[in-house]
């Protein structure tokens, strides 16, 4: 993005007074008020993702604060970056905005560990998201979402009720699945699955809460 002048003719009186690029946050489904778990990453550059009232727990690669989002310092040399908190309960609503979508960015859910651990990540070449489960090391594509946003500042949120698991990109329902596997794991967080770009991606929210917390 930036400035253009078709007329080299006009390129002395030519004048631009200013130039603006924005990203448009995605609407999520979760009431901030409600939830239980939400931080914004909104504090000083940090080592780890560490923050007031939220206990991050690193799995698998090297997380810190910087410029006010969770990024990455070195992805796992092998399998997913994996950055957890404990939700309180296999059920309830996860979410979270990705302020530099990459490939295979994106969000994870009743995890155990990098060996159990369910993924919604970005496909940006097909301009989808991928459903994928990894249980005792196994990974498998469960489904792709369609054609959907995974633009900058795209909000994905997953709702989780027993074996109904319903993912949502910015705020509107993309798929529902159900699957039964590691349905009782309370972990959820932050995923990347693609070394090459990790150090690109940037997430800008992240929010858990009980299903009643679903505006």
């Amino acid at each position: 993005a930036g400035l253009s002048l078709r007329e080299p003719r006009g390129a002395a009186t030519a004048q631009w007074s200013n130039f603006k690029v924005s990203v448009t946050i995605g609407r999520g489904i979760i009431d901030p008020k409600r939830a239980t778990i939400h931080d914004s990453f909104d504090r000083p550059d940090a080592v780890g993702l560490a923050g007031p009232g939220v206990r991050w727990v690193t799995v698998a690669g090297s997380w810190r604060i910087h410029d006010h989002f969770a990024t990455m310092s070195a992805s796992s040399p092998s399998g997913p970056s994996l950055a957890l908190v404990n939700t309180g309960s296999a059920d309830g609503v996860v979410q979270t905005t990705i302020f530099a979508p990459q490939q295979d960015v994106g969000i994870a859910f009743r995890c155990r560990d990098v060996q159990n651990c369910w993924r919604v990540e970005a496909a940006l070449g097909y301009g989808t998201w991928n459903v994928s489960k990894t249980v005792n090391g196994r990974t498998v594509k469960v489904t792709s979402l369609g054609v959907q946003s995974n633009a900058p500042g795209t909000t994905l949120s997953v709702r989780l009720q027993g074996s109904t698991i319903s993912v949502y990109v910015d705020g509107n329902k993309a798929k529902e699945i159900t699957d039964t596997d590691l349905a009782t794991e309370q972990g959820a967080g932050l995923v990347i699955d693609a070394r090459k770009y990790s150090a690109r991606a940037a997430w800008s929210e992240f929010l858990a809460g009980p299903l009643e917390a679903a505006q």
